[in-house]
């Protein structure tokens, strides 16, 4: 996984070059044209163009500050392994810290994906620079996609202490991964049960039900981790 900048320059100078010799295609093979079109507008996928008519751009302008998102770079994020090829469809957020923290809930921004190969990705923020990135605190969060109910508990070592019922991992059941849960071996029950009703192991369907329910995964880097510095 790397975080990578936009380079506003080599897109503006790619859509200049790429548009002079389309328009000098068109007049060689006898098109009438005046050579000032700009028939490719786009670089990125979408539906809106990048650049304005290139034909119209002030000639004492910085290159890379005609496009619309402006002259500055904006982030990327390439990421490239198994994870990819395991949960297809999962998606990438940026999320602005609160206090130094995740805010227990958020919706986030969404990136727009490009998928290179069956295992690369390129995650683009579009109006996130590195600037702002570290100013505020942002914070990319990979979030699994919800296709269908999934049951059972964690894997690894058993808290001393568990807060909910999250917490609870097979080795405090007592039996391997994947296997039948013996009901009447009970956990220890969970410090921080918030709802009103909260599930009790053992009483009925429903609430081992909502015990074993498995919320998705989620995983956050911190930008200021990813460009160093």
């Amino acid at each position: 996984m790397t975080l990578l900048e936009t380079n506003p320059e080599f897109i503006a100078a790619l859509l200049v070059g790429l548009n002079h010799e389309f328009n000098r295609e068109l007049l060689w093979r006898e098109f009438p044209t005046d050579q000032r079109g700009t028939p490719f507008a786009r670089f990125w996928p979408g539906d809106s163009a990048d650049v304005e008519e290139i034909a119209l751009w002030p000639l004492d302008a910085p290159l890379g500050s005609q496009l619309r998102t402006g002259g500055e770079g904006d982030l990327a994020l390439l990421v490239r392994g198994d994870l990819l090829r395991r949960f297809p469809g999962t998606a990438l957020l940026a999320v602005r810290a609160v206090e130094g923290r995740l805010p227990p809930a958020f919706d986030g921004v969404p990136a727009t994906a490009l998928g290179l190969d069956e295992s690369t990705v390129l995650y683009l923020f579009p109006d996130l620079d590195a600037e702002r990135a570290r100013a505020e605190d942002w914070f990319f969060v990979f979030r699994e996609p919800m296709r269908g109910t999934q049951f059972g508990f964690d894997t690894g070592d058993q808290p001393a202490e568990m807060e909910t019922w999250a917490d609870l991992t097979w080795q405090g059941i007592g039996v391997q991964p994947a296997r039948c849960a013996q009901l009447g071996q009970v956990p220890a029950t969970p410090t921080r049960l918030t709802q009103p009703d909260p599930p009790k192991w053992a009483r009925d369907s429903a609430d081992m039900a909502r015990i074993a329910f498995q919320q998705p995964f989620q995983l956050a880097f911190r930008a200021t981790t990813l460009l160093g510095g």
